[in-house]
């Protein structure tokens, strides 16, 4: 027991001896101090022109040519210029962080020697001198740090690890790995072929899209941004060959799938062609570079195998901001909207009144979320339809252009509803229940709010009861009674008025002009509100009168010569004693 004892205390010691023996060589007799880390170069990183990766037999230079980069050393190709763009960045900033030796006469302990050192060496603009970074092992006892050394000078130092993890780059990891330098915004022609099927789509003006092949009409403009941005974010896993000679390897001299793209000022085509799968890949080469690589299978899922799959079944596209004009007809009712100011909406037929704009936005998406079931021939008879009396005719004023939706009364055998509109070129088949948010009557567009305010900017409010009157006021942000008593207001109170108010809504009207008062208890009414803004603007007044042995309360603005009904809890929202808004301490 004793002899174990003896050896697990020699064990230790011995440990504790290589531990100081370690401090004492890489912190006391180098001068190992803790300092701020210092940049180990000093340049700008776009005046970086070359840059050469050197680790054991493998040499790879990259050269700088205006914005992008190119590998010319093994072969001439693409570069990442992203990823070269960040390489001279961590360069630039690149910083050591302690000295271990001045000048240490064997750099293999370090690792920085072949094979094991990678280095990176650069030249920068009008500059013949080259400048170069030597990076070796891990520190033994610290992982976060490497031993660096920079090429003309003797000393060794560190840096932290994860520069080296940003500079140990192979030349797949240099390649530019993109099928094309694409920007889907300027492709003017998108053409897919399948075993001799093809599918053409061409833009016309704008951001419209239309099928061009093998059916005439329009496309949907946001599947084919869906299908160029999966082409400009597709990434090359694998290459196989940077110059096939037989094709027939790969199920490229007969491509099952080719992707043509035109863009706009552009001479030539991009080409994209795609062979045979490998597990989950599949075999694919561009006409230029002429080289065959490895893509996702799973980037064939977005191609369509027929041009009804990206044919636009929407029956009507348009930008609801740009709205200015909407007419709803139907059998009961003609209705007319303008758009006032930004998001305000007015009904001018068959009333005039204020609208409420979630109501309108309401219709805008109802008719973005609405899908044609079935497109029908164009050639049929559209008389059968009952196109001349259609169940609505919408029409949307963009600007001066009309964006028409006309929907028949008759039904499908499947029950859908015949309709056609300016979008499209062919009748097709709707849900009815898609179209139930357009059955609207003037009422269901009303504002049904009696005033409109902003609680912030109120300053003043009266309660004016038949035997007495509450007057408060706001001075900075407080809120003070000052009628028939004068106290400090409980000032949660008085929002909660507000409040009410700015969300009182009546439920109908019930005299669209003004009748006999007296018969809804408004000739003296059991309350009268006023409020009044930071600009002594005056708000209302609105009465409140109610009938005997009626749930419902009536309202009138003096405004207004209709009268409204509206829920009788709004009552129980207003005190009715100065007592209730007085603060209490």
């Amino acid at each position: 027991m004793e002899g174990m004892k003896f050896r697990t205390t020699a064990i230790l010691a011995s440990f504790l001896a290589a531990l100081a023996a370690y401090f004492y060589l890489y912190e006391f007799r180098s001068g190992w101090k803790e300092k701020e880390a210092k940049k180990i170069f000093d340049f700008d990183p776009h005046k970086v022109e070359t840059v050469t990766f050197l680790k054991g037999r493998e040499k790879i230079t990259c050269q700088r040519e205006k914005n992008d980069w190119m590998i010319v050393t093994p072969l001439k190709t693409k570069a990442d210029s992203q990823l070269m763009q960040e390489t001279v960045s961590s360069l630039a900033q690149a910083r050591l962080t302690k000295i271990i030796e001045e000048s240490p006469s064997d750099l293999a302990p370090f690792g920085l020697k072949r094979p094991k050192v990678l280095r990176i060496t650069f030249t920068l603009k009008d500059e013949e001198k080259t400048q170069s970074l030597l990076l070796g092992d891990e520190l033994p006892l610290n992982k976060f740090y490497v031993y660096a050394k920079k090429g003309d000078e003797g000393r060794v130092f560190s840096i932290y690890a994860g520069l080296r993890s940003k500079l140990d780059k192979s030349l797949f990891d240099l390649r530019d790995k993109t099928l094309f330098a694409l920007i889907p915004e300027m492709v003017k022609t998108l053409e897919i072929r399948r075993k001799g099927e093809a599918i053409i789509c061409e833009k016309k003006s704008g951001k419209d899209w239309w099928i061009t092949h093998p059916m005439k009409t329009r496309a949907d403009r946001e599947k084919i941004e869906i299908i160029l941005s999966a082409i400009k974010n597709a990434e090359i896993r694998e290459f196989v060959e940077d110059a096939a000679h037989d094709l027939s390897l790969y199920g490229l001299s007969r491509p099952q799938i080719k992707i043509l793209l035109k863009e706009e000022e552009a001479e030539r085509t991009k080409i994209l062609e795609i062979g045979d799968t490998k597990g989950e890949m599949v075999y694919a080469r561009r006409r230029e570079p002429h080289n065959v690589f490895l893509i996702k299978k799973s980037f064939l899922e977005g191609l369509p195998y027929e041009a009804g799959h990206i044919r636009d079944l929407h029956p009507l596209v348009f930008d609801n901001k740009a709205i200015e004009k909407v007419e709803l007809d139907s059998s009961a009712h003609q209705i007319v909207l303008l758009r006032r100011n930004g998001e305000e909406w007015e009904m001018v037929e068959p009333i005039q009144a204020k609208v409420d704009k979630w109501r309108v936005k309401g219709i805008f998406w109802n008719l973005e979320d609405l899908i044609i079931k079935e497109f029908l021939s164009p050639s049929e008879d559209l008389s059968a339809y009952g196109f001349d009396w259609p169940k609505i005719r919408l029409t949307l004023w963009e600007k001066d252009i009309p964006h028409t939706l006309l929907v028949s009364e008759k039904k499908s055998s499947e029950g859908y509803l015949f309709a056609k509109s300016s979008h499209q070129d062919a009748p097709f088949l709707i849900d009815p229940e898609g179209i139930q948010n357009l059955l609207k009557t003037p009422f269901d567009l009303r504002d049904l709010h009696l005033i409109s305010f902003d609680s912030r900017k109120i300053t003043k409010l009266e309660l004016k009861y038949p035997d007495k009157t509450i007057l408060c006021q706001k001075k900075g942000t407080h809120w003070r009674i000052t009628k028939p008593i004068k106290a400090v207001a409980e000032g949660i109170k008085i929002w909660d008025i507000l409040f009410a108010l700015e969300d009182l809504q009546f439920s109908k009207i019930t005299a669209p002009e003004e009748k006999d008062l007296s018969f809804y208890g408004l000739k003296d009414p059991r309350l009268k509100i006023t409020l009044w803004d930071e600009k002594g603007t005056t708000i209302g007044p609105l009465a409140v009168g109610k009938r005997e042995a009626e749930e419902a309360i009536y309202l009138k603005v003096s405004s207004d010569e209709s009268i409204y009904e509206a829920k009788p809890d709004f009552l129980g929202k207003i005190p009715d004693d100065v007592s209730d808004l007085v603060y209490k301490r």
